[in-house]
């Protein structure tokens, strides 16, 4: 049925107005705060039970879905732990982060049953009363990570409708867009810039942002980080900022912004930022390995290891193993062999 005149414009208002108020939140709280707040007046706004949003990646692995950084709403603390047991099962969050961009929702009767849920998910809907979802993943090129929010309702409420599905779509991509350019502007970084080799944390190591090569070098490095917070040996450090020093093979630049941490990947040597998995290639084939070797170690194919090692030899300004293996020195040059290196 067609929207009345009337119910257009009290849906036009409605929207100018939630975006009016996320507008002024983004000028009274910093920017490492802001997407929370953000969140919980659009919980508030379009009505629901609980929700969560955070960071999210794919880690080294590239199989097993990593949440870097997360905040509950209305849902107990291990609610993430308990849904990455299940997540593979979960055919909506599976639809939502295959067309990433798009809002998805989902609706279940009064046994929690949708068609292609499986029991445990089921379950998992039952015990949190997870009766109706809607959810959108964005692309964050800031960080080179992907952004994701989830609303929920409860068995006594309406499904959500296409015009909440129209409104959370447009307010959280509003909402990213406004936290991107405040993270900017607090980290006095150019717009066409990037935050892809570094990340922002409380003194307690509490993740507030972080970028996709900061995420990836310490999933190779500490294998059972789970996001969240960073690695103890980066939080025993903080007291020493600003400072630079090296973990996991690399130098790492700490600052303070604020009360919060800034923690940076250092340029390797041409002022150019290798990604792990780059430095990890470039390392095996300047030891000696051969292509196939290398694909062996990494997980990649043949092909894929020649060309991540002529996207290095170009942006290093290298023609040979030599020349690359001297490039490269400099991370072994304190003699410390660390026992945290995946290779």
């Amino acid at each position: 049925m067609q929207a009345s005149r009337s119910e257009s414009v009290d849906s036009i208002n409605f929207l100018g107005d939630v975006l009016l108020r996320v507008h002024a939140l983004s000028c009274e709280i910093p920017a490492p705060s802001f997407i929370g707040s953000a969140v919980s007046l659009v919980s508030q706004s379009i009505s629901c039970r609980s929700a969560w949003w955070g960071l999210v990646g794919r880690g080294a692995n590239e199989v097993t879905p990593t949440v870097y950084k997360k905040e509950l709403i209305g849902l107990p603390a291990d609610f993430e732990e308990r849904w990455l047991l299940i997540s593979a099962q979960d055919a909506f969050a599976i639809e939502v982060e295959r067309r990433i961009g798009e809002v998805h929702a989902f609706s279940t009767d009064e046994n929690y049953s949708a068609p292609g849920k499986t029991e445990e998910v089921r379950a998992f809907c039952r015990e949190y009363d997870l009766a109706h979802g809607v959810s959108v993943l964005l692309s964050e090129p800031f960080t080179r990570n992907h952004f994701f929010c989830t609303l929920y309702r409860g068995q006594d409420a309406q499904p959500f409708d296409e015009i909440d599905m129209a409104y959370f779509g447009q307010i959280m991509k509003y909402t990213l867009q406004i936290w991107r350019k405040n993270l900017q502007r607090m980290l006095s970084v150019p717009a066409a810039d990037n935050v892809h080799s570094s990340g922002i944390a409380d003194k307690d190591g509490r993740i507030v942002g972080i970028g996709g090569g900061l995420c990836e070098f310490i999933s190779l490095n500490w294998p059972t980080w789970r996001g969240g917070t960073l690695p103890r040996e980066f939080v025993q450090i903080f007291n020493d900022a600003p400072c630079r020093t090296r973990l996991g093979g690399r130098a790492v630049e700490i600052g303070y912004f604020g009360s919060y941490l800034h923690v940076s990947l250092a340029p390797d040597g041409h002022g150019f930022v290798l990604s792990p998995k780059e430095r990890a290639i470039a390392h095996q084939f300047a030891a000696g390995r051969s292509y196939k070797e290398i694909s062996r170690v990494i997980g990649l194919s043949p092909a894929t290891v020649r060309t991540y090692l002529q996207r290095v030899y170009a942006h290093l300004g290298v023609s040979n193993k030599v020349q690359l293996g001297r490039v490269l020195a400099p991370d072994s040059a304190d003699g410390q062999v660390e026992g945290s290196q995946p290779f």
